[in-house]
Formats: C-alpha cells, structure tokens, sequence
C-alpha cells in the first residue's frame, strides 16, 4: 500500500508539472477555456479593427530585454499627436488583440500608439510567460525607447488589458518617468495567488492542499515569480501614478472584488468603472460607450 501511494503521488506531481509548463509556455492556451469562469465567453472583439491596423504604416520596434530577449512591438505615428498610448495585451494573446483600442486612439484623440507583444508572446523571444511580474521591467524598456522616438516631451499613457493591465500595476510600484501621465488597467488582476488556487480546482480538478507548495516553489525557483511578490495591495503605497480601473462585474476569472479593493486603497487620482454583465475583459465589448467616456474624462483630466 505504501508503495502505491508513492507511486500514486509521484503520478501526480509530473502531471501538475506537466500543466505548469503548458501554463508558463508560450504555446496556445487552449485548456485556460476549460474554465467554467471562461465558459460562453466571446472574445471575438479582440479580433476587431486587425484589417485596420494592418493597413495602416508603421514601424517594426525591436528592443531587448535585460534578460537577452529580442522583444518586438509596432509603432504608428501621427505627427501631430499630442501624446502616446502604449497597448499591453492579456495572457495567451497578442499585439493584434489590441487593434480596437489602437484605432479609437488614433482617430479619436490623433494619438500615436504602440502595440506591443510581451515576452513569449507574438513575435517576442522568450518561452516563459511572465505574468506581468517580468513584463514590467520590459514596459519600462518601451517607455523609454517612445521617449526617444517620439521626443521627451510627449506624454505616454498606458493602456493594458486583463495580464497587461497588472503589468502596469508591476511597473508603476517601480516608479515611471514623469512622462508617463496616467495608465489604464482592464480588468488587472492584484494577487496571482488566488487565482491560481482557483484555477488549479476548475481547470486542472486539482486540490490547493497539498499541491499549490509544488506550485508555490515551481514559481519561486522555476519562473522567477514569487507569490509574495505579485500582491500588489502590499506595496499599495508605491502606486503613485493616476489611474483609471475597468472591471466587470461578471468576471470571475479574475474577481471584480479585485478591482474594488484595489479602487478602496489606491493612494492618489483614480477612477473606476464597473461595467454590469460583463465577463472577463470584456467591458468595452459590453458597454463601449460608457468606457469611451470614462477614457476621454480620464485622459483629459490627466492630460490637463
């Protein structure tokens, strides 16, 4: 019997590395849709305005990230912008998902935008996703090569998307260059701890106890993520840049309790817009019209 149960466990343990590595890769994710929290979700906007963005000139960025990686993003000019808007997609995706913001910027407010693709994603080197915790430290690699483009004085917004959207909760703990005026965060996620004990049951039908220790030292030794790192509540005190919070109140991928605690407890100018009956990012699917208005007061106010 004992001998069984060994047997049994070990079982278990290549399988949950086995699903770690399908997590963290950058291959499709299908198995994130086995989900009960992503059944019936359509994200067919994220495949809007691609035809537009396409059709449009713009330049092929390519910087390389403090680790070596060769990371790849698109620049769309209009001279006569007054600011930048630099586009992070959410988890599994990428630049092209971003396509239907890109054009409301462009035509809209005359902005430049910058789509880019985040490591191990797209046309991105990197074979480890980062969650956000690691695409930080590359965001703020683009802040500054815009910086360079585009002239010192053109203030840059961010706008992020589901793991994009955290990655500017990451970078703002870091501190940005006071170029940077505001940031748009769409359905963040604040803590990747719960979520993933979450999703170990619904995705994977794996219990937390015992298992989440495996993953626990799977993302501290392994990806270079520690779970102590990623509650960005404890290091609310660093989030110093304005924001504006877009959740919906349907999401359990990623709970709208999230996005209330973090509009509670940030310390300066934020907004918050819950968007009823919308799922996992998608708000602006949901209700465009009301997000369009919350983007426009948002930027005017930081803008100004």
């Amino acid at each position: 019997m004992p001998h069984l149960i060994i047997t049994l466990l070990f079982l278990i343990l290549i399988y949950l590395l086995v699903l770690l590595n399908k997590t963290f890769n950058r291959s499709k994710k299908k198995n994130i849709m086995r989900s009960k929290d992503m059944r019936g979700v359509d994200y067919g906007i994220f495949k809007q305005d691609v035809d537009w963005l396409e059709s449009m000139d713009q330049s092929e960025l390519i910087i390389q990230s403090k680790d070596g990686l060769k990371l790849h993003a698109c620049l769309i000019e209009n001279k006569k912008s007054s600011f930048c808007v630099i586009l992070c997609h959410g988890y599994s995706a990428n630049r092209n998902s971003m396509a239907v913001f890109a054009r409301y910027y462009y035509e809209t407010f005359g902005a430049s935008v910058c789509l880019i693709d985040a490591r191990a994603h797209g046309l991105s080197e990197g074979n480890v996703i980062g969650f956000g915790y690691h695409d930080r430290m590359d965001l703020q690699l683009w802040i500054q090569t815009i910086k360079e483009i585009l002239g010192s004085n053109n203030p840059i917004i961010l706008h992020g998307v589901s793991m994009g959207a955290s990655t500017l909760l990451y970078a703002s703990i870091d501190g940005f260059d006071s170029n940077v005026k505001g940031i748009i965060c769409d359905s963040a996620f604040i803590d990747l701890k719960p979520i993933f004990i979450r999703q170990m049951k619904l995705i994977y039908n794996l219990p937390a106890f015992p298992f989440f220790y495996i993953v626990e030292l799977y993302m501290k030794y392994w990806v270079k993520i520690p779970f102590s790192k990623t509650n960005i509540l404890k290091q609310k005190d660093k989030l110093l840049t304005p924001c504006l919070i877009i959740h919906g109140t349907l999401d359990r991928f990623v709970p709208y309790d999230m996005a209330i605690e973090l509009n509670e407890v940030y310390p300066v100018y934020h907004e918050f817009l819950s968007v009823e009956n919308a799922k996992h990012a998608l708000s602006y699917s949901v209700d465009s019209n009301s997000y369009k208005e919350y983007l426009s007061h948002f930027i005017q106010t930081i803008l100004n």
